[in-house]
Parts: C-alpha cells; structure tokens; sequence
C-alpha cells in the first residue's frame, strides 16, 4: 500500500486533485481510498487531502501519519509544515516550483520539481495547478498511467485540463 498526501490552499483543488488521481488508479486495478483534512473553512486556508493505493483492498481506516508521496501545490507551504512533518524518509515530493533547485545529494526525500503555474498559465487552464502536479507524479513515481490520467482529468474536468497533465509529465526527466 502506498500513501499520498496533498498540501495546498483552499480553492487550489487540493481535493479534486486527489479525487482524479484515486479515479485513475482505481481504473487502472488499484484498491483505493481518498479523504480531506480541511483546517478553517476559507478560501486561503491550508488543505491536505489523502489517498491510499494498493493492488490489495484496503482495510486501514486511520488518517495517513506519514506518506510515501506529497504533492505540494504551493511551495511555500513547506514553510509552515516541514518535509519531515508530512512524509517518510527516501519518500518522494512533488513540488510546484518556480525557484526551487533540486535537493542536495544525500537529502532524505527524493524531489521532482515543476513549475506547474506556468505550465497551467501557458496552457490557459491557470487553475490545474493540481493537474499539472498529478501529470507530474505520475513521471515522477509511474503511477496512475498517464493514459489513465488523461481520460479521469477529461471526465472529471476537461480534454484541455488532460493536456496540462502531460505538458507537466512530458517536463518531469
């Protein structure tokens, strides 16, 4: 079983992200279970949301510790919840960054970054941040299929949000 946790904002589509990604995944053979953490209900607000993803049914019904995989939409998040807080050592990150280099050699946690905002910008979606971001982790990790990614972004959102999940997977090396 495998755990993701997504840190955004309120209104960035923190939930919608991991409910697209739990779409594909579950297409694709995979058992899976996805919730929100809302902290004070406003736009601007910290927001984690949660999935589980196991070739096995998933029967652990607590709330993720510690997971395998983060997507951060916004950088500056890991500001106010440091890397350590969010996930196991040698896990993977996902960041949307404009700035941010890679982590040094040696660093815990292995780190993709992606400049999702512009991606999304470029493209003329400006609110798939998110999407991008799950274009990304799939490069990033091999999981969902991006094919399977493309069709769940095109039913849940839009043919045109698709295409700013594989910009994003096409910028990941």
């Amino acid at each position: 079983m495998a755990e993701v946790v997504f840190l955004g904002r309120g209104g960035q589509g923190v939930v919608t992200s991991a409910r697209i990604c739990a779409t594909a995944l579950f297409r694709t053979g995979f058992h899976v279970q996805t919730f929100p953490e809302f902290g004070p209900e406003r736009a601007g607000a910290p927001v984690r949301a949660y999935l589980r993803f196991s070739r096995r049914p998933i029967e652990l019904r607590t709330p993720v510790e510690r997971a395998d995989v983060a997507v951060v939409l916004e950088e500056r998040l890991l500001g106010f919840v440091p890397l350590e807080r969010l996930v196991k050592r040698e896990s993977h990150v996902v960041v949307n960054s404009a700035t941010r280099g890679p982590e040094p050699s040696g660093a815990p946690y292995r780190v993709t970054v992606v400049n999702a905002s512009w991606i999304a910008e470029r493209l003329g979606r400006p609110r798939s941040v998110g999407i991008a971001l799950l274009g990304a982790m799939s490069r990033a990790i091999g999981v969902p299929e991006i094919g399977a990614l493309e069709q769940a972004v095109s039913e849940h959102l839009s043919p045109q949000d698709a295409a700013v999940a594989r910009a994003a997977y096409n910028e990941v090396t």
